[in-house]
């Protein structure tokens, strides 16, 4: 059996670290009035659903875009220079939070997706 070395499983074990406090913090306002998130910490949401049980899911987003940067190595054999170029690519990054409100105004589920899903410190 093969043994992970202590960084690598450090590594693993924080990696997810994010998403998890995310999720804790998202959760904290289940049972809270729709109107204090808006008011008080979220803003307006992106969009809106009804439900056919007469909920309304309330949608909020984000994304952005980056690439990552150059790098350019130059290397000479005898009379011949080679330039090979990494880097460039584009990444996305997003994160979609619902939070479903009962009639009452009450947040009652919060549920969400995404790659770049974090609450600040």
């Amino acid at each position: 059996m093969k043994r992970i070395p202590g960084y690598l499983l450090l590594i693993l074990i924080t990696g997810c670290a994010p998403a998890a406090n995310y999720g804790r913090a998202v959760q904290t306002w289940v049972g809270a009035d729709m109107t204090s998130l808006i008011e008080t910490a979220w803003g307006y949401p992106h969009t809106s659903y009804q439900l056919p049980n007469g909920n309304t899911v309330y949608l909020y987003e984000w994304k952005r875009e980056d690439k990552t940067p150059l790098h350019t190595t130059i290397t000479t054999q005898g009379n011949t220079t080679f330039a090979h170029t990494t880097g460039g690519e584009t990444r996305s990054f997003w994160c979609k939070t619902f939070f479903e409100v009962d009639a009452g105004g009450i947040i009652i589920n919060v549920r969400w997706d995404g790659n770049d899903c974090w609450t600040p410190p």
